[in-house]
């Protein structure tokens, strides 16, 4: 067994995990270059809500690794999470 695949085993990851922790890594680079190239205030809300968006992601691959059989109730929930992100009555409100 090579020594990436050792890790990933002695961490607990699964498909799963490692599909919300990669999307949550490209997220949180995407929001941060974008964050970076803004240089006014009023546009700042999309890269934050990005990089809010990146840590949910990150704390659904942490259950998942742990937890796989809960995986439907997470993508359940991420969808929900989306969906009031979308919603919500100010667009700075993260």
């Amino acid at each position: 067994m090579g020594d990436l695949a050792r890790a990933i085993w002695l961490i607990g990851w699964n498909v799963w995990s490692a599909v919300f922790f990669v999307t949550g890594v490209a997220l949180h680079v995407h929001a941060h270059v974008v964050l970076h190239r803004t240089s006014r205030e009023e546009s700042t809300g999309a890269p934050i809500a990005n990089t809010v968006c990146a840590l949910i992601l990150y704390c659904l691959a942490i259950v998942a690794a742990n937890r796989i059989e809960w995986t439907p109730f997470l993508i359940a929930f991420y969808v929900l999470f989306e969906v009031v992100l979308l919603v919500r009555p100010e667009e700075g409100q993260v």
